[in-house]
């Protein structure tokens, strides 16, 4: 049902941003909206033509930037849509401009830590994550941004640091998908750290949240990605030693 309620979200937002562009056409802040929301629909394949999604999601960013090029938003919405596509130059250079033109805009520093986390670069990542919990220490988006902190360090090796991290998530969770994460994000980190039983409760507990979890599950869910595959390899590895069911 949530994932229902997301979906209308973006064509409803759509809509709501082509009325703004219907009384102001020269209006940059509802094409940086649309640029985002069909990015998001883009990635979750809620559409029937993602090409086409795909090039509305770029068109619309690039109108923003021309319409205003001193505000963020066009660069931070493009930088996530080409974060999609795998353009790591393109998603970095955006997101990095909207970053100059806004440091203090805790979203965009979230949203270059997950774009850096996407392609490896996890020191850098955990820097800009560090600022967006910094900047904004009580955000409706405190449950991402602390999963985003776990993962970055999980993936640096630091597993207690990381377990930490997922303790401060567990105090903002509002909903199933992140409190699936949540669960999986401390199976990771015990499965690395040996203590296999704990691992094991904690796939149980994310597989009651989702029961059709599985190792074949989210590998199929990683395929229409463009992350980096040494992030998919390690992530799966470990829930594997978690014990999540291969099928």
């Amino acid at each position: 049902m949530q994932a229902i309620v997301i979906e209308e979200n973006q064509e409803e937002a759509i809509r709501l941003a082509g009325l703004a562009i219907r009384r102001d056409p020269e209006f940059a802040a509802p094409r940086a909206l649309i640029a985002k929301a069909r990015g998001i629909q883009f990635f979750h394949g809620w559409t029937t033509n993602p090409e086409l999604t795909l090039a509305k999601a770029i068109e619309n960013g690039r109108a923003a930037i021309r319409l205003d090029g001193k505000a963020p938003a066009g660069f931070a919405a493009l930088g996530y849509v080409f974060r999609l596509t795998g353009d790591e130059t393109r998603a970095l250079g955006h997101l990095g401009r909207a970053k100059q033109l806004n440091p203090n805009d805790a979203g965009i520093r979230l949203e270059l830590a997950h774009t850096l986390d996407w392609f490896r670069y996890h020191k850098r990542a955990l820097t800009e994550i560090e600022e967006a919990i910094r900047l904004s220490p009580r955000d409706p988006r405190l449950e991402m941004m602390f999963f985003y902190h776990a993962h970055i360090l999980f993936h640096l090796g630091d597993y207690a640091g990381s377990l930490a991290a997922a303790d401060r998530m567990a105090g903002t969770l509002t909903n199933d998908t992140w409190r699936k994460f949540y669960h999986l994000i401390r199976a990771a980190n015990f499965a690395f750290m040996g203590r296999k039983n704990e691992a094991m409760v904690e796939v149980q507990s994310a597989r009651i949240i989702a029961p059709q979890l599985s190792i074949a599950s989210m590998r199929k869910r990683f395929e229409g990605g463009h992350n980096h595959p040494e992030n998919r390899r390690v992530w799966l590895e470990a829930l594997r030693k978690a014990g999540m069911p291969v099928n």
